[in-house]
């Protein structure tokens, strides 16, 4: 297997029903503001700050500021993040048996002791659980939109012995995952939910969707569900505000929803977006925090000649990749960088290769503070993916599966 490198685990324009233009280049020069707005020629590039959700709070920054030999007792998760991108030529991977269409549309969590869970969209849909001193892998469910079936899986959270998964956008699974392999409980159907994210708290599911309105006081992003019922029981948690519901969507696409065991109960960001927002168990926000280290912002733009796209700027632009949280309090945040966008050849040729960097943070909610863990640059044909579970962590490079474990 080739040496590993991570990912940018970020883009998906599937199903957004946008018009959009691959990664259009646009300029800015000095003195333009941080976020967009209207420009002259009538283009709106989004986002906008003043639809943007609690800008005007005081942040607590996420800046690298703090190392992670000055944190007491880091989670293990964060440790063994740290010593992987440190000494990765070090590092030897277990391999695993098990091959995956790509990195992109892939997710990975562990159902119990010795088991892997892995759901794949993009070319192929399916759920898998593997058994890691077997090397069994077990199909819980391939390609389909009916109960048991799966489109596009995401979301994958567990609650204890049960773990929840999305399909299609709309219809929520849960496993009964005591035993291997995990065994099918329930599927419920919501109409509209669209979900992009799920974090499971006893009878309730918060699920992140994208917002059914443009107005501000009612553009929530999470919504409680009832997997019993079928009943949305609540709402709350603010998204970015449009009234154009294709640039609400697009905002929306691989955002996360985490649940914290602390009395500050969700993590909720938006790869667009330089901020975590964490809210209780009510809905009520608690504290927001800003990735402040060279953030370089994405756009959306709408209007114009050329309708909507994904636009960057000339000097890079950043994502917020993954959320994922280890620990009680702990969340670890991966911020995908990509630099040098256009590049001259000896001819005068410009092209729109780039480099790019993911650097991880580490945030303890409770404590209030955050700090860097490490970083790798990679060449953008080289993608992959880390994942930290309960099992350490799963390495996925252009479809092939590995574990770092201690």
């Amino acid at each position: 297997m080739a040496q590993f490198q991570p990912t940018r685990w970020f883009i998906s324009f599937i199903g957004t029903g946008f018009l959009l233009a691959a990664m259009v280049v646009i300029g800015c020069g000095e003195g333009e503001p941080e976020f967009g707005g209207e420009r002259p020629d009538g283009v709106v590039e989004h986002p906008v700050a003043d639809s943007i959700p609690h800008l005007d709070r005081d942040h607590v920054p996420i800046d690298g500021s703090t190392t992670l030999d000055e944190v007491d007792e880091p989670p293990e998760a964060v440790e063994a993040l740290a010593a992987y991108l440190n000494d990765e030529n070090e590092t030897e991977p277990r391999e695993l048996d098990l091959v995956v269409g790509d990195e992109q549309y892939f997710d990975v969590i562990s159902p119990g002791a010795g088991r892997l869970l892995i759901a794949e969209g993009g070319f192929s849909h399916r759920l898998v659980e593997y058994h890691l001193e077997t090397d069994e892998a077990k199909t819980l469910a391939e390609q389909g939109e009916g109960p048991g079936d799966v489109l596009n899986p995401r979301g994958l959270a567990r609650e204890e012995d049960s773990v929840y998964m999305i399909s299609g956008h709309e219809m929520i699974s849960l496993f009964d995952c005591e035993a291997f392999p995990c065994a099918l409980k329930e599927t419920r159907r919501f109409e509209g939910l669209w979900a992009e994210s799920l974090a499971p708290v006893g009878s309730a599911v918060a699920a992140l969707s994208v917002p059914e309105s443009g107005d501000p006081e009612e553009a929530h992003a999470a919504r409680m569900l009832d997997l019993e019922e079928g009943a949305v029981l609540d709402a709350f948690g603010a998204a970015y505000v449009s009234e154009n519901p294709l640039v609400r969507e697009e905002f929306m696409i691989g955002s996360s929803i985490r649940h914290l065991d602390g009395p500050e109960r969700y993590v909720v960001a938006y790869p667009m977006l330089p901020f975590l927002y964490i809210y209780d168990e009510g809905g009520v926000l608690r504290a927001t925090y800003r990735v402040e280290e060279d953030f370089k912002q994405y756009y959306v733009r709408t209007g114009g000649e050329h309708g909507q796209s994904i636009a960057m700027k000339p000097e890079g632009s950043d994502r917020l990749s993954r959320v994922e949280v280890v620990g009680d309090e702990t969340v670890v945040l991966e911020v995908t960088a990509i630099r040098d966008i256009e590049r001259e050849d000896l001819n005068g040729t410009v092209s729109a290769s780039a480099t790019h960097e993911n650097r991880y943070y580490g945030v303890d909610v409770g404590a209030r503070e955050s700090y860097y863990i490490g970083s790798i640059a990679y060449e953008r044909s080289a993608a992959g993916t880390i994942i930290p579970t309960r099992e350490g962590l799963v390495l996925n490079e252009a479809g092939e599966l590995s574990l770092v474990a201690d």
